[in-house]
C-alpha cells in the first residue's frame, strides 16, 4: 500500500525527499538526549514536501484511502 501511495503522491506532482535524515526527529531536549546516548530513534520511510495547502489536502486523501500513517513535520 506504501508504495502505491507514493506512486499517487509523485503523480500529482508532490516531490518525495530523498534524503530523510534531517526528519528523523524532533528538538526536543528528551529525543536530542536519547540520540546522544545511542538510542535507536529510527528514521521516516519517506518526506513529502509541498509547495501548497491543495497538495497537503490531496496528500491526507490519498493517505487515508490507503491507510498511511502521516506525521506533520514543518
Amino acid at each position: 500500500m506504501l508504495d502505491t501511495f507514493l506512486k499517487g503522491v509523485e503523480s500529482r506532482g508532490i516531490s518525495i525527499l530523498k534524503d530523510v535524515e534531517g526528519y528523523r526527529r524532533d528538538w526536543t531536549p528528551l529525543l536530542a538526549l536519547e540520540e546522544y546516548l545511542g538510542k535507536d530513534i529510527g528514521k521516516p520511510i519517506a518526506v513529502l514536501k509541498v509547495s501548497n495547502n491543495d497538495q497537503i489536502s490531496e496528500i491526507v486523501k490519498l493517505a487515508n484511502k490507503y491507510k498511511v500513517c502521516l506525521v506533520p513535520f514543518s
